[in-house]
């Protein structure tokens, strides 16, 4: 039987190391980006930038209905069922929404800049400002639906290349407006930003499917409407899990201080970013393959086993060298007063391998379409992540936060597996339980051994760590890259 590409771990690798290095390139241009807004701008004008940047975020996650992310699913389907004429239907369906939606946060963020100007000035004279903004909800989100579009159309190259270009283009297009304009120059890149990285994505969206006229049928209502409840699902959850955040932060600044609410944020945002460079592979190459055999049992446990075993051989190698390297790089990426957080990132580091177990299962409800259950494990989720974590800081402090997080990790995986086997049919091949059991004791060893040992033996130790999970996942990937 021929292979599929759905099951070929060749790809799998190929795109998750792609997304991987382009995720790498768009953190250093993050940092650049940052660096100039506070040399020129001055940590005030950094300040402002991550404030408009936010609510830009916010209305234009609760106007777009989840539809960047929702469209994937159903036109990875009909990609694999190889029905053009529907295909490009749904093309047009999703562009239609995505207007609708577009012209939605763009008036809602006019009509609410005196309550955002309230929230963040503590007066409504600032008004124009988030007025000014709301062209920028409009633009990111038509800009979502194009990307769902290449995502949904397996074009991944063209999504590697158009994340590459923007955030490249981000640095050159916000340094002439910060150098001549000063903070006055932040709302104008903004705009310019949005305008760089939607005609970006539409470079290679309208290049196979170009526009057609718009207009609101029945028809295009009905067929949205699947996608919109799968988003909404989305958005909620979004939702859910930032108030449960803010409830943790709120939690922290109430038992502790101001200077533990830096320090768990620094932790957790160390970890979770890291971790991120191979999870981002998972939206956008492995979500849409997924989708595209969501109705096959048999192909969809194939799909997520090897996106599983993959994940984890990419992973382990890197997660045993942040925690070798964690005490030097953290001073580097923060400030020596940010050490008291390097065991609770240590802890935390453990949780995400297991994560990198969860997370393909956990997109098995999402390429189903069920949006209800989805929802539930999510929140379920965000319940006893806020029980653990609170609980933990309350008799540990930071290090009960971190060990807290691991606790999640590991409930998460419990909850997501079990949900996956009962509703999905779905079983941990013996392969991808052998990788797991493989790298866990590498990754455990390494914990070990920074937490018990210093000086010269402390890297000696660290350095055969390095080694020899290295090795391992060196030795399987070949395996795998062959065999495919």
């Amino acid at each position: 039987m021929q292979k599929n590409e759905e099951n070929d771990k060749r790809h799998i690798i190929k795109y998750t190391s792609l997304f991987g290095g382009v995720q790498i390139i768009n953190l250093l241009a993050s940092v650049i980006r940052n660096k100039i807004a506070a040399v020129i701008l001055g940590p005030s004008g950094l300040g402002l930038v991550s404030l408009y940047n936010t609510a830009i975020t916010l209305i234009g996650n609760t106007t777009n209905l989840g539809i960047p992310f929702s469209a994937i699913r159903h036109l990875s389907e009909l990609r694999e069922k190889n029905d053009i004429n529907l295909t490009n239907q749904y093309i047009h369906t999703i562009r239609t929404w995505s207007l609708v939606t577009a012209i939605l946060g763009m008036a809602l963020c006019a009509a609410v800049s005196p309550l955002l100007s309230l929230a963040y000035f503590s007066d409504i004279y600032h008004w124009y400002i988030f007025a000014w903004l709301s062209p920028a909800v409009a633009l990111t989100t038509i800009a979502g639906g194009e990307l769902a579009i290449l995502k949904g159309m397996h074009m991944m190259k063209q999504v590697a290349i158009q994340s590459l270009t923007i955030s490249i283009g981000a640095v050159f297009t916000s340094l002439p407006f910060y150098y001549f304009l000063g903070i006055d120059g932040i709302i104008p890149s903004i705009l310019v930003f949005a305008i760089t990285m939607l005609l970006s994505v539409l470079y290679f969206s309208i290049h196979d499917h170009p526009f057609h006229p718009f207009h609101l049928t029945r028809k295009i209502l009905a067929q949205g409407g699947n996608m919109i409840r799968l988003g909404l699902a989305y958005t909620i959850a979004g939702i859910l899990g930032s108030g449960t955040e803010f409830f943790i932060r709120a939690f922290i600044m109430q038992k502790g201080t101001e200077e533990d609410v830096g320090l768990y944020n620094a932790g957790y945002v160390l970890t979770i970013t890291y971790a991120s460079m191979i999870f981002t592979a998972m939206e956008t190459d492995y979500f849409p393959r997924l989708s595209a055999v969501n109705h096959d049992t048999q192909r969809s446990n194939d799909v997520v086993n090897k996106q599983i075993e993959v994940s984890l051989l990419l992973i382990a190698p890197l997660l045993v060298i942040f925690l070798i390297v964690l005490p030097q790089l953290l001073p580097l990426l923060y400030a020596n007063s940010f050490m008291p957080v390097i065991t609770m990132a240590q802890w935390a580091i453990l949780g995400m391998f297991v994560r990198a177990a969860t997370l393909p299962m956990a997109y098995l409800s999402l390429a189903k379409g069920q949006s209800k259950i989805f929802l539930l494990t999510e929140t379920a989720y965000d319940i006893f992540a806020a029980i653990f974590i609170t609980t933990g800081y309350a008799f540990g402090g930071l290090k009960g936060s971190g060990q807290a997080l691991l606790l999640s990790a590991v409930a998460d995986f419990i909850l997501i597996w079990s949900v996956a086997r009962l509703y999905y049919k779905f079983h941990l091949a013996p392969e991808t339980i052998k990788k797991f059991a493989i790298q866990a004791p590498i990754i455990l060893g390494t914990f070990i051994i920074v937490l018990l040992t210093d000086g010269l033996s402390y890297w000696i130790a660290g350095a055969i760590c390095i080694a020899i999970s290295t090795i391992v996942s060196m030795k399987h990937l070949k395996k795998d890259m062959t065999q495919s």
